[in-house]
């Protein structure tokens, strides 16, 4: 499920920045730590033009994600909810299902007695700052909830507090994206953890184009051992420009092999 969220809050950040009049090519640098020691990182090249996004895999630290390979990309079409991941070294393709994949985290948790409780999300708005030379306006959401997983006779229970810091500006003219993204609701089918992708959603709509976030979350066990993980997107280098359709279209000759069995 965790893994779900993550892949969720990668798709928003990359999709939040189709135009109306003319195409955007930016790059972006994300950095995970786990307290203080940075346990990877994701250099991406990015296009977005009429509700299509293209992210491009530049640079990473681990190799561990399949759908993210050095020199491979993801596609996101206006008005699909699928994701296309293109391997051009294996001249391969395979279409990535948004409700699915939350389908099969809540499967998980119905599997596993995933339980969410005391789910709250705040969002406050602190001093605009200037990034480069868009001014922007500095978002907080507060986001705490209570986890219990119970996995045959094993029990766990986990306090979490994730403090999300948003820089986002409205001189970059946003569309709102293709196929209503920031405006679907995304269902997982279990209760608990529907509701609270929904509040966080929510929380995230109408803040316009993101130049930096930085998500903080501390997860704590019934012993009071703490746990802190960060993750830091920085976005640089943005043009405006023409782009081409092609770029967010699969090659021609690709073979599509499917998502739950990429060895096929």
């Amino acid at each position: 499920m965790k893994k779900s969220c993550v892949f969720l809050w990668a798709l928003f950040f990359a999709l939040q920045a189709g135009l109306v009049f003319a195409g955007i090519e930016w790059q972006t640098k994300t950095v995970f730590k786990s307290g203080e020691k940075e346990t990877n990182y994701i250099l991406s090249h990015l296009y977005a033009q009429g509700g299509n996004v293209r992210e491009e895999f530049v640079e990473m630290g681990k190799k561990s994600d399949p759908t993210r390979k050095e020199g491979g990309y993801w596609i996101y079409r206006s008005g699909a909810n699928t994701i296309i991941v293109v391997d051009p070294e294996e001249k391969t393709y395979m279409e990535v299902d948004m409700d699915k994949i939350l389908q099969m985290g809540g499967a998980i948790a119905k599997l596993i007695k995933i339980t969410i409780t005391n789910p709250n999300v705040e969002v406050s708005k602190v001093e605009s700052e200037i990034l480069g030379k868009y001014k922007c306006d500095h978002y907080l959401i507060k986001t705490s909830y209570d986890i219990e997983t119970k996995v045959a006779f094993l029990k766990s229970k986990n306090h979490v507090e994730e403090i999300k810091e948003i820089w986002a500006t409205n001189d970059i003219p946003s569309m709102e994206l293709a196929g209503g993204f920031k405006n679907k609701s995304f269902k997982t089918g279990m209760e608990d953890i529907d509701r609270l992708i929904e509040k966080e959603m929510q929380a995230q709509r109408d803040m316009g184009f993101v130049l930096k976030s930085i998500t903080t979350q501390k997860n704590t066990d019934k012993k009071g051992k703490v746990e802190t993980n960060i993750t830091e997107t920085n976005v640089t280098d943005i043009t405006f420009k023409n782009i081409s359709d092609e770029l967010f279209k699969v090659p021609a000759g690709y073979k599509k092999i499917d998502f739950t069995s990429p060895e096929e």
